[in-house]
């Protein structure tokens, strides 16, 4: 059975959520390890970033660690499964851009992973202008959500096209994610499915001369 519920383990300042599966194992792990509590073998998984799912056996005290975000489990009495729920990792991190709009504070690349829809990043106009954040550690991407800009002239929403999104584990290792053709619009909330593993960076680059001026990025990973 599946329960109703979502645990939360904390490793330092790093919170990850899990859904439970009650009397299920996955089929397989790379690591067998015996430990104290669900929660311990919780962090565990949470410390190892290969790991996206994990099962604990409350009478043997057996943790299994898989590598499968979407695992393959069987029936098993005794056992609990937790799986990562992708969370946005973007937040908050540091991010730089090509440009900023008239060296304006309120046009900086970290207005892009603020949590705040009422702020934006802004380059100045450029060819392939660009924006990167450093998400400070190697995580599985699963999505990319881009918030394009929510007020001012059409043409504001419309500058948001020909855009690659690149990602990878370093600044010189990037591959890409997707290609918006575009043109958007204003208030739009774009969604990119984007299953890579071994990345750090991100990077939005428009491939022509233009402005580069979103509200928000959120990248969900495990």
């Amino acid at each position: 059975m599946t329960a109703l519920f979502y645990i939360v383990a904390s490793l330092k300042s790093n919170q990850q959520a899990f859904s439970i599966e009650i009397n299920k194992t996955i089929l397989s792990h790379q690591t067998s390890l015996v430990d104290s509590s669900i929660i311990a073998c919780a962090v565990l998984c949470i410390s190892d970033y290969k790991c996206c799912s994990a099962s604990y056996n409350e009478d043997s005290k057996i943790c299994l660690l898989g590598n499968q975000c979407s695992p393959v489990m069987r029936d098993s009495a005794n056992f609990k499964t937790l799986t990562k729920q992708p969370r946005d990792v973007a937040y908050g991190k540091s991010a730089t851009q090509s440009s900023v709009f008239e060296n304006l504070p309120i046009n900086i690349a970290s207005r892009a992973v603020d949590g705040d829809l009422t702020t934006w990043m802004h380059t100045a106009k450029e060819y392939m202008p660009f924006w990167i954040v450093d998400l400070e550690k190697i995580y599985k991407i699963k999505r990319i959500e881009i918030f394009n800009r929510n007020k001012g002239y059409r043409i504001s929403g419309e500058r948001l096209h020909d855009l690659d999104i690149t990602v990878g584990p370093t600044e010189n290792e990037m591959q890409l994610c997707a290609h918006y053709v575009g043109p958007s619009k204003l208030k739009d909330h774009l969604v990119f499915e984007c299953l890579h593993e071994d990345v750090r960076f991100v990077k939005l680059m428009i491939n022509s001369t233009e402005v580069l001026n979103v509200v928000e990025v959120k990248v969900y990973a495990w």
